[in-house]
């Protein structure tokens, strides 16, 4: 009586179940091997570059705070600069031109005297600059299109423009010491050190 060898029947074993589920599988049309039309690259990507550009254009159309000369309704150069910009783009975008709420302003009676302070009349003289100088440039509709309100994306805190204005200065260098022949592995005796 020939003794079965369980070692080498198991692979064989193995193999024929293998195909007999594939073979199953294949006719009766398994979900996942379904045959799927491929859709065009972008489909689901596109809508979220297209909200992100249409946010970004949105703040276009925002005089900052900083454009203006300190604590008055006076642009500066930026400003003027920007303006023009904005009452170029006006007729054809259906944004708001928001001027952002001052916040800089010294309160009266304040125990300590800050300028941390919004001020109210001062926003309502900047937006009326801002209407006046975007009539005089031909924009239209400008009265109901001009408003006072936050800006739309938040500026930096003081720590994040520190680090920003560091890190513009130490990539600046990096890179100069990379056409120099120094530092980065490039010679000059360093050995890649920055």
């Amino acid at each position: 009586m020939p003794t079965l060898n369980m070692a080498r029947l198991m692979p064989v074993a193995t193999y024929g179940l293998l195909a007999v589920m594939a073979a199953g599988c294949c006719k009766s049309k398994c979900a996942y091997m379904q045959p799927t039309d491929p859709v065009p690259q972008g489909t689901y990507s596109d809508q979220v570059w297209k909200l992100q550009e249409t946010n970004a254009e949105a703040s276009d159309f925002v005089i900052h705070e900083h454009e203006f000369d300190g604590n008055t309704s006076r642009l500066n150069s930026l400003g003027e600069s920007h303006v023009r910009q904005v009452a170029a783009r006006m007729d054809e975008n259906c944004f708001p031109v928001i001027v952002e709420q001052s916040s800089m302003s010294k309160r009266d009676g304040d125990q300590h005297g800050f300028p941390v302070h919004g001020d109210v009349t001062l926003d309502q003289r900047r937006r009326e600059v801002i209407v006046h100088t975007l009539i005089e440039l031909g924009a239209k509709d400008v009265e109901n299109k001009v408003v006072v309100a936050p800006a739309l994306t938040p500026g930096y805190q003081l720590q994040e423009a520190q680090a920003a204005y560091l890190r513009s200065f130490s990539g600046f260098s990096r890179s100069n010491q990379g056409r120099s022949g120094s530092g980065l592995g490039n010679g000059g005796g360093r050995g890649g050190s920055f």
